[in-house]
């Protein structure tokens, strides 16, 4: 699969640009392979490719993937693999993380465990070959609103009300009054 983090994009731009037949044929492609391998169920993800080196725009698009709910897959070389298990241990040793090796190739391996024991385990491996690193979503939490939620606001009775109002169906001014009531 050409333009997967690969340089088939510029010969496929070259092709229509110079209107020269071409086709693309489904085939092995390290992404939606580690996706499946993974054993993950959300059924959303996000493709990162490969994380900048280092700085600033590195810290911030890893930020991002720990902090998305969907799942994230990047790609990750073997001498910066380290590093990224050092990062996600350091950030969110908890996190679980799916690592596969050479996907589809005679050496393939995959890995999952948290980020620290991936850490911890990977400081004796001798890492080599390609990588594929598929990291947990964030759990969100704290989502749905209950009417307690807002009982226990400290806001004036009237908009209290219409918040009430929203989440239970019952009229706004019925609720004021029921306020109003228990002051």
């Amino acid at each position: 699969m050409p333009c997967v983090s690969d340089p088939g994009a510029t010969l496929v731009d070259y092709c229509i640009k110079n209107d020269i037949d071409y086709d693309v044929l489904p085939g092995a492609n390290a992404v939606l392979t580690a996706y499946a391998m993974s054993g993950f169920t959300h059924t959303t993800f996000s493709f990162h490719g490969f994380l900048d080196h280092k700085g600033a725009s590195r810290a911030s698009k890893l930020n991002e993937i720990l902090n998305d709910n969907k799942l994230a897959i990047l790609y990750e070389s073997p001498h910066r693999l380290s590093k990224l298990l050092e990062e996600l241990n350091k950030l969110e040793p908890s996190r679980t993380i799916f690592l596969a090796k050479e996907i589809t190739k005679l050496h393939q391996t995959t890995y999952k465990n948290t980020a620290s024991i991936l850490y911890e385990e990977f400081k004796s491996i001798n890492i080599r070959g390609e990588w594929v690193v598929v990291i947990e979503p964030k759990e969100i939490t704290g989502t749905h609103l209950e009417l307690k939620d807002i009982q226990d606001l400290d806001l004036a009775p009237k908009i209290k009300a219409k918040l009430i109002s929203k989440l239970t169906g019952q009229s706004t001014k019925e609720v004021y009054q029921q306020l109003l009531d228990t002051i």
